[in-house]
């Protein structure tokens, strides 16, 4: 039956065309997807973080204490904060996360008293450039926020947003 089919030209010339329009593809999509290397470098972004980075980093997870949940369920909020504000710090910042990974990936749990505290904290992040991302109540007529994961970061840069706070 193998013979039959790679005997007939329909088989040979689809698996031709086939091959062709992979080897095309390839080809253009390594070398168009690339930026030209000649760019100006006044064009390029200036890097945010430091190149090469050292000293301490920690992510930081600031948590409402006046909120009626149960432990689980403040820590499954926790893990969501913590896990998308790792996806952004890897998009955004790969040498820092990779640097926060290889000395421990340290975390730490504080609390704040209120919403609005919470969203000071998350203010003073955006002015920092300090990645985050905030978890909200998934009530649907009344959104609040719950968790504020800030980071990974360097330890001075965390420590000037959320210095002040207590453990959770």
């Amino acid at each position: 039956m193998l013979d039959t089919l790679i005997s007939n030209k329909c088989f040979i010339v689809s698996f031709g065309a086939g091959f062709i329009g992979t080897v095309v593809f390839l080809y253009f999509f390594e070398n168009h997807s690339k930026p030209p290397k000649d760019e100006p470098a006044e064009s390029k972004p200036k890097p945010l973080r430091p190149k090469k980075v050292s000293g301490e980093c920690k992510m930081v997870l600031v948590v409402r204490k006046d909120v009626k949940a149960t432990k689980r369920e403040i820590a499954a909020y926790c893990v969501n904060a913590c896990f998308e504000a790792y996806k952004r710090s890897l998009e955004k910042y790969p040498k820092l996360v990779k640097h926060w990974e290889w000395n421990g990936s340290a975390k730490i749990a504080l609390k704040v008293n209120n919403e609005a505290e919470l969203i000071a904290i998350k203010k003073k992040a955006d002015e920092q450039d300090i990645i985050n991302h905030m978890v909200l109540s998934e009530n649907q007529s009344l959104k609040s926020a719950l968790v504020l994961a800030l980071g990974p970061d360097i330890l001075p840069q965390i420590n000037s947003v959320t210095g002040h706070l207590k453990l959770y």
